[in-house]
């Protein structure tokens, strides 16, 4: 699992917790600390089932919020014909996966700007989960799974 993510040693005790944990720890009470999935997981789609209940678990204890019911691939880089596995997208940042996305920056032609242009910059919403009322992209999103 190391290969895809990482998970804060708090995170990693509670995700040994679970009943059912889809995790094992490798080498046992050695440091550096390694969370491997269990070999049973041998699927990218067991993969996707155990890591899924696991976030649901976290969700339900509060430990992650702002579910959002979309799915990202966890894989080291795209183009990806496959993924390792597939995860909520609101628990990627607890697993330290990594994210890919589309962004999209406005130019304005403006003679008396240095360069002769200006950015266009959009503000998010007060109410977002992440970064609420921070400057972003005039567009972004994050990449889906099966998407592109």
């Amino acid at each position: 699992m190391s290969k895809y993510v990482k998970v804060r040693p708090k995170l990693a005790d509670i995700l040994l917790s679970l009943p059912d944990a889809p995790f094992v720890e490798r080498p046992p009470n050695d440091a550096p600390r390694r969370l491997s999935f269990s070999p049973a997981l041998s699927s990218p789609d067991a993969r996707s089932s155990a890591v899924a209940a696991a976030a649901a678990s976290l969700r339900d204890s509060g430990i992650i919020s702002g579910w959002r019911d979309e799915l990202l691939p966890v894989t080291p880089a795209l183009p990806c014909d496959r993924a390792a596995f597939l995860i909520e997208r609101a628990a990627a940042p607890h697993f330290g996966t990594v994210s890919f996305g589309v962004h999209v920056n406005g130019y304005v032609a403006d003679e008396a700007a240095p360069g002769g242009k200006r950015l266009w910059a959009a503000r998010r919403a007060r109410s977002k989960g992440v970064c609420p009322g921070m400057l972003d992209h005039i567009v972004a999103g994050g990449q889906p799974a099966g998407i592109g």
